[in-house]
């Protein structure tokens, strides 16, 4: 019996499961950046999920969005925690792993927002009211400081994909003809470079909350959407963002198409 794990190989219902997180995935980004494009003000995943509501059959749409990001998070458990990509257990590859399990997380509480707002619910709160409170918790600056400090290095993160096209690795590029490499490479590049500033200025926002314990200063996507409006040239920094959002949305549909299954 081969125990290898090199010979392991990526059964077809993983694939279908990160295939459909891929594209749920991208559908919320891609209506957060067309309605801030459109709105010329911060959008998040609420705003994009209260549209797909108030769509003709938005309540079953909205549902398969929830549906879709469950798969996204279960998918990243599952690298996380059964390490399918292989990459083993070294500091390095640990922190990795790491990352994709606090990415379940996330997409498990979004695909809880989507639900509120089907079922009518009250929304859990956004960024300031779990910010405010953790900073009651034992140690509860430090917690947020250190949550906004992994933020900055995901941010980091983005920021060097975007340089290298180190993401190009994830694609089945043998599958891919020469333009639609060009054209993934290039959405791909936009939309992690855009991803990169707001992952840095949400970072800014939670540092400076635990600085000052004061969680008002805290904020999501929305809040550092609306930071970057108000800068000198706001509405050509909003726009060229919203743009990058709008590509990291294709740039998940890439990856629900042409994604590389381990072998």
């Amino acid at each position: 019996m081969i125990s290898d794990i090199s010979q392991r190989q990526e059964p077809d219902w993983l694939k279908l499961v990160a295939r459909i997180g891929y594209g749920a995935k991208g559908i919320v980004y891609l209506l957060i950046g067309i309605l801030t494009a459109e709105g010329s003000r911060g959008s998040d995943s609420k705003d994009a999920f209260s549209t797909i509501a108030q769509q003709p059959f938005g309540t079953f749409l909205l549902a398969l969005v929830a549906v879709g990001l469950l798969a996204y998070a279960s998918w990243r458990f599952l690298q996380g925690i059964t390490d399918p990509e292989r990459e083993g257990s070294d500091a390095s590859a640990l922190a990795k792993r790491l990352a994709w399990v606090a990415s379940g997380i996330v997409y498990v509480a979004l695909a809880i927002s989507a639900g509120q707002i089907i079922f009518g619910a009250a929304s859990g709160g956004g960024a300031q009211d779990w910010t405010a409170k953790v900073l009651h918790w034992p140690f509860g600056r430090w917690l947020i400081g250190a949550v906004g400090l992994g933020i900055f290095g995901g941010g980091v993160h983005q920021l060097k994909e975007a340089i290298s096209t180190g993401f190009k690795e994830d694609f089945a590029l043998h599958k891919m003809n020469s333009t639609e490499k060009t054209w993934a490479t290039r959405v791909g590049r936009i939309g992690y470079a855009s991803r990169s500033v707001v992952y840095f200025l949400i970072a800014w926002f939670l540092v400076q909350s635990a600085l000052t314990a004061n969680p008002s200063e805290a904020g999501g996507l929305a809040k550092a959407l609306n930071t970057l409006q108000s800068q000198p040239y706001g509405p050509w920094l909003l726009g060229l963002t919203s743009l990058g959002l709008m590509c990291y949305g294709l740039y998940c549909f890439v990856m629900a198409r042409y994604r590389k299954a381990v072998a």
